[in-house]
């Protein structure tokens, strides 16, 4: 297995670390980040930063949730919102680790970079499961219209 097979399986995996299908993956990892934003929230200090912090914490836990439901549900639709919010958290996430690196701030870094691998795979999973979804949906409609037009002849 050589470097090109390993990133195309982390970018178009096929299931969840191997040993699940990729909507369990899809909603583990939405209970993980679900937990990790929690994590990252701070004590109330009642500063702007603060407020700030509290409306992007709110949103984050929200867009979790509802992929981390999408996913529970089999929801294309839902898991499609879901999908762009990880590419929205990979963003932050390079954004993050970069700040951090130039800053020269160690602990925050590693922190960072965790955050970064970890948004990477929920990008590939949900991405993954999004694509299965969606194939369902087209198998479905085509099956459908394939019985429709043999109960009309």
């Amino acid at each position: 297995m050589d470097f090109t097979d390993i990133m195309d399986h982390i970018i178009h995996p096929k299931s969840f670390l191997g040993i699940a299908d990729l909507r369990v993956g899809t909603f583990f990892l939405a209970l993980v980040n679900f937990i990790l934003i929690l994590l990252r929230f701070n004590l109330p200090s009642f500063s702007l930063d603060w407020i700030v912090t509290l409306v992007l914490t709110i949103l984050f836990l929200v867009c979790t949730g509802y992929g981390w439901w999408g996913a529970y549900i089999r929801s294309a639709k839902h898991v499609q919102w879901y999908y762009y919010f990880c590419i929205v958290n990979f963003i932050i996430a390079v954004c993050n680790c970069v700040l951090c690196f130039f800053t020269f701030r160690i602990m925050e870094f590693i922190r960072s970079f965790i955050h970064l691998i970890i948004s990477i795979y929920t990008y590939g999973i949900v991405k993954s499961f999004l694509e299965e979804l969606n194939g369902d949906n087209t198998a479905a409609t085509t099956t459908t219209a394939a019985t429709t037009a043999a109960a009309a002849v």
